[in-house]
């Protein structure tokens, strides 16, 4: 038994002194980050119109029906500061909204050949 572990580990070869290093390439093309940035940013403020209008309008309405219930209605429990809140809120994106369109369409603008 000794013979055939012996035999088996005659083709080891010991490479604990060995090392093996990389370098990386340093040539090749340069590729350009800034671009795909702003393509990501433009991108994500055209998604982000329609969520605000969305936002700008719903809240409102929210706040609207909360003056039409009953007195007696849970949802009335919340208090006078809800609505209003809502109010706020609703102005303040349909604000970040149409400020964002402007923005969108100021950069659409600048980026079309003539």
């Amino acid at each position: 038994m000794s013979d055939e572990i012996s035999s088996s580990l005659a083709n080891v070869v010991d490479d604990s002194e060995l090392s093996v290093t990389f370098q990386a390439i340093t040539t090749g093309p340069k590729i350009e980050r800034e671009p795909a940035r702003q393509a990501r940013s433009f991108q994500l403020r055209r998604t982000m119109i329609p969520v605000l209008l969305t936002l700008g309008v719903c809240l409102p309405l929210i706040a609207a029906w909360w003056f039409s219930l009953d007195a007696d209605a849970p949802a009335r429990e919340t208090g006078i500061k809800f609505p209003l809140a809502l109010l706020a809120i609703g102005a303040v994106m349909l604000v970040l909204a149409v400020a964002n369109m402007l923005s969108v369409r100021q950069e659409l603008a600048r980026n079309t050949p003539r």
